[in-house]
């Protein structure tokens, strides 16, 4: 599971999701396990991820995730201002 290789890795910096599909129950364990890494610094969710529940996790984890300084999300609908919100608010 991914999640759990992420909790363990210790030489991973950068992490590439870009146009895969992940969905709200990949972006629960995502976020889960982002919190408590310590060594990957890039995580590129361009055109993966959608919703407001997606992106209340993602805010969550940049909250708690102190090594992250590149992160790539795009927001897919033009009505995403309450989405882009969160993430402005968590940095």
């Amino acid at each position: 599971e991914m999640g759990e290789l992420l909790r363990k890795n210790s030489s991973l910096k950068v992490l590439e999701l870009n146009e895969n599909n992940v969905d709200e129950t990949s972006c629960k364990l995502l976020a889960e396990a982002m919190a408590s890494n310590s060594t990957l610094t890039e995580l590129n969710l361009n055109d993966s991820t959608s919703g407001l529940e997606s992106y209340k996790m993602i805010a969550r984890m940049i909250r708690k995730n102190q090594h992250l300084v590149s992160l790539l999300v795009s927001m897919i609908d033009e009505y995403c201002n309450d989405e882009a919100e969160l993430l402005a608010d968590a940095l």
